[in-house]
């Protein structure tokens, strides 16, 4: 098993499953088509944002993408998880952690010192990352009208 930068092939698989990934991790109703979702991802990697992949040979088994951002705020870099998926066949194996724990080491490794992502309140992976350590900064409220 490893973890590396994507390539080209298994950037294809990726672009396959990105409305999959979306579905599962947005807990509301949202109306994007397939192709926008696919281009909100491609617009993010073209602004440098990076996948990587776990998997074994040429299985991609899971993926992740992340980036380097600046808080406007407090003006420091803190590295920012944008998708993370593991195949269904694979979950429940550990490797949705082994992929944090791999970009936290990345990051680590770039002098970055805090690691962000967004998650859906009743999003089931909420309880993974309370669990590897990532606790609520913000918190956005919506009231319905």
């Amino acid at each position: 098993m490893s973890i590396r930068k994507a390539n080209a092939q298994e950037l294809e698989v990726i672009n396959q499953v990105i409305p999959e990934v979306f579905k599962e991790s947005v807990t509301v109703d949202f109306n994007l088509s397939d192709a926008l979702m696919r281009t909100m991802s491609k617009q993010l990697q073209e602004e440098g944002a990076s996948y990587f992949v776990y998997g074994e040979g040429e299985v991609v088994q899971g993926f992740v993408l992340i980036d380097k951002k600046i808080d406007t705020f407090e003006q420091k870099e803190y590295g920012f998880i944008y998708e993370l998926y593991v195949f269904e066949d694979y979950r429940k194996q550990g490797i949705a952690e082994k992929l944090i724990h791999f970009v936290n080491d990345y990051f680590k490794k770039h002098s970055v010192n805090e690691v962000r992502l967004n998650v859906y309140a009743e999003n089931v992976a909420k309880q993974l990352y309370e669990k590897i350590g990532f606790r609520e900064k913000t918190i956005t409220m919506s009231i319905d009208i």
